[in-house]
């Protein structure tokens, strides 16, 4: 095309544009139709069934690497933004679950489910690492998560707050509680006071300010469940009197 472009300069720019066009447009269509296949797989991430075999992450993995080869003949820009939304759609989708209540680490398994979800997430980063996706920000997600889930003791979780609030201020207090369950943490006064520390460690957030992490989004956009718990998001203040001294 390029020995066009002396002779025909316009003509080449529109192709080029119309072409780029069509490629985001097939770009689009493949990610859609991606989404669609592998939402059942995704569903049953962070479920008994998750804990207990590693088929339905294998397939996933298996067909995000298919839809890699698909797009080996994109134009680098448009694979690297394909790339880069597919990044952010399977890791959000691959939390999803996570954040519905749907199961609640008994008997130590909450050690068993931390070690298996770093294991997985590394497995992610570096799949898109491989196809050059330029959402590095997701990165940490995991490894914040999988350190709360995997604490052994619930008093050492506020530990790790505030590295996971810093890197994703859209995180809830609601998705805390939602982690929480997961971990088999699902009432008490040290759940109140981890919520506490959540809500403590945003209004830092917000008062600093972090322009780089509130560019992006990734908690706000996963829905949450809400906590059945009614003292779950009832400040600290109001009850910490009828609490023992310990």
């Amino acid at each position: 095309m390029e020995i066009y472009r002396d002779r025909s300069p316009d003509q080449v720019t529109q192709l080029s544009r119309e072409l780029e066009e069509a490629e985001l447009r097939l770009g689009q269509a493949l990610l859609q139709h991606f989404m669609i296949q592998t939402k059942p797989l995704l569903r049953r991430m962070m479920t008994r069934k998750w804990l207990s075999t590693d088929e339905d992450f294998k397939q996933l993995l298996r067909r995000t690497q298919e839809l890699r080869d698909q797009c080996t003949h994109m134009c680098p820009p448009q694979a690297q933004v394909f790339a880069s939304e597919l990044h952010l759609r399977v890791v959000r989708e691959y939390l999803s679950p996570l954040m519905k209540n749907n199961y609640s680490c008994r008997s130590r398994k909450h050690q068993r489910a931390a070690a298996k979800l770093r294991d997985q997430w590394a497995q992610i980063r570096d799949l898109f690492l491989d196809m050059r996706s330029t959402a590095d920000w997701l990165h940490p997600a995991g490894d914040h998560l999988s350190n709360i889930i995997g604490q052994k003791n619930t008093s050492d979780i506020k530990t790790h707050l505030e590295a996971l609030v810093k890197d994703y201020p859209d995180i809830s207090k609601r998705h805390v509680a939602a982690v929480l369950f997961f971990r088999g943490v699902t009432r008490g006064r040290e759940r109140q006071l981890i919520l506490q520390r959540v809500a403590e460690l945003k209004r830092d957030v917000r008062s600093t300010g972090n322009s780089e992490a509130h560019q992006h989004a990734l908690f706000s956009s996963i829905p949450a469940a809400a906590s059945s718990d009614c003292l779950a998001y009832t400040p600290f203040s109001c009850f910490s009197q009828l609490l023992p001294d310990h």
